[in-house]
């Protein structure tokens, strides 16, 4: 595919052309995997739009190509599949829908919320369900991938509101589910809502992996102190552990809490008495072992500490353990600053929709 990511690179999209743009890298997308199970061509590697901003392919438009190949064409786009990177979105029509409902008015906004509420009591689903009930990934390119060995996705925001962008927490739910890959050692997900213990199962059944990256990712159920856990005694191969923006639920002791804002740090108490309570939010990666202070570009100053968003493990520090200092309790709030700044343009420039 560096073809067609090079042809995207040309102009970057705007807020109104990038729907046909990623439309369209989807009809090429599709042309190409058509040839090569044509041709019978099985390749060791593909990198569909991963190293590039610019474009995506929609996840609605995955699943309509996997629907259209039979068990024998997609054996023959994984045989000898090495190495995954794909870069996917949101399904437009969310992201088109989305756009129609920015220029509603409150009641109509209302009126759309008491119906929504009014299927789930009904006990049906609010968001329409893709064709084969999940997501088309783990089918088009990982159930006849038995070599792969490294795999990165990643996926981008188009559309708001929380409910709609945790309906995809399918998506890393079906490939946990779905999918063995016995020779994996390097996987990385960024920009994924995801289920807690579908994260789980996933490490669980890849226990092998030697490098994990989880960027930007959101649990919508579960917890991380169990991830933590496993990620520390149960994955013995792993030497590179890269997290950043993590959110969800998670245990934090506040016997560890860090000190506000202008207060010396007197680090930990070891006489101090366990305080654990569940933390919701951004994890703060600050490990209680580390008595260095975090590079610039990997942290934003507040009223309540220091958040640390982006943090790399190696084996060794995995041996120290995975317990954080998080912020102090009481108000507080993120103090302006370029890092902060940085931080921002950083996570849109990455996992929401293009703007002009």
């Amino acid at each position: 595919m560096a073809g067609s990511s090079a042809a995207t690179e040309r102009k970057a999209p705007n807020s109104k052309d990038w729907q046909p743009l990623w439309a369209r890298a989807a009809q090429i997308l599709s042309l190409v995997l058509k040839a090569m199970v044509r041709s019978r061509v099985s390749v060791k590697s593909l990198d569909i739009f991963r190293d590039t901003d610019k474009c995506c392919i929609p996840i609605d438009k995955i699943t309509d190509i996997a629907s259209n190949l039979g068990p024998a064409q997609l054996a023959i786009l994984g045989k000898d599949l090495i190495s995954l990177k794909l870069s996917i979105s949101m399904a437009l029509e969310d992201s088109l829908q989305d756009e129609v409902e920015e220029d509603e008015e409150e009641e109509d906004e209302d009126e759309d919320e008491e119906e929504e509420k009014e299927k789930e009591e009904e006990g049906e689903d609010p968001r329409p369900v893709l064709e084969d009930g999940t997501p088309g990934i783990a089918s088009l390119f990982l159930k006849s991938a038995p070599a792969l060995r490294e795999l990165d996705l990643t996926f981008r925001r188009t559309a708001y509101g929380e409910e709609l962008f945790h309906y995809y927490d399918r998506i890393v739910d079906s490939i946990a589910h779905e999918t063995q890959l016995p020779l994996l050692e390097r996987c990385a997900l960024s920009g994924f809502a995801v289920k807690g213990q579908s994260l789980l199962l996933f490490l669980q059944k890849h226990s092998g992996l030697r490098s994990l990256t989880l960027h930007e990712c959101h649990l919508t159920t579960g917890s991380w102190t169990p991830i933590f856990a496993h990620l520390e005694r149960s994955m013995p191969s792993l030497e590179n552990l890269s997290l950043k923006n993590l959110f969800g639920r998670h245990t934090q002791n506040m016997k560890y809490a860090q000190p506000r804002r202008h207060a010396p740090d007197l680090g930990p108490n070891p006489h101090a008495a366990d305080d654990e309570n569940e933390g919701k939010g951004m994890v703060v990666l600050l490990p209680v072992w580390d008595t260095n202070r975090p590079l610039r570009w990997t942290s934003y100053s507040h009223s309540n500490g220091l958040a640390v968003h982006t943090r790399d493990f190696t084996r060794e520090d995995l041996a120290k353990g995975l317990v954080f200092r998080p912020l102090r309790k009481g108000p507080g709030r993120a103090l302006g600053s370029p890092e902060l700044m940085r931080w921002h343009k950083s996570r849109t420039q990455l996992y929401a929709r293009p703007v002009g």
